[in-house]
């Protein structure tokens, strides 16, 4: 079991999965997120909550989005199943400023993963660290 922190636009692809009209990557991006949601402990703060509702709830209503909802509000609410972490440093880096959160948030315990779709943040983890090996639990834990 591994923590995790999801960044939002994994969450947003996957609450388009219902008014997709050929929902593959959407579809995908659902799937991930159950898998995540039911293997591994979420690393949450309040301020990435108030994110995933706001999404949550401006979101189409369907059966995913149903699922997605239960999923979430699972998490929340057991405290097996996630870790909450407010008043974590901020680690400033060449990403937007939209990302630090998710990024920060990451960083906060040794051994969690950032779950993320978006290559630019990726790109700019990666470079954080020389030579591609980003060891960003090292920027919170020397």
């Amino acid at each position: 079991m591994s923590h995790c922190v999801i960044d939002e636009c994994v969450l947003m692809l996957a609450l388009r999965a219902d008014a997709a009209d050929v929902p593959g990557l959407e579809i995908g991006a659902a799937e991930l997120l159950a898998l995540v949601w039911s293997e591994h402990r979420v690393v949450v703060s309040g301020q990435l909550i108030d994110i995933y509702l706001g999404r949550l709830f401006q979101a189409p209503k369907g059966v995913i989005w149903q699922r997605l909802h239960q999923s979430l509000h699972g998490q929340i609410w057991h405290r097996a199943r996630h870790r909450w972490l407010d008043d974590v440093p901020m680690i400033d880096g060449p990403y937007h400023w939209k990302d630090q959160a998710y990024i920060s948030l990451a960083a906060a315990p040794a051994d969690t993963l950032l779950v993320t779709e978006e290559q630019e943040i990726v790109e700019a983890v990666a470079r954080l660290q020389p030579w591609g090996t980003t060891r960003l639990p090292a920027m919170h834990h020397p």
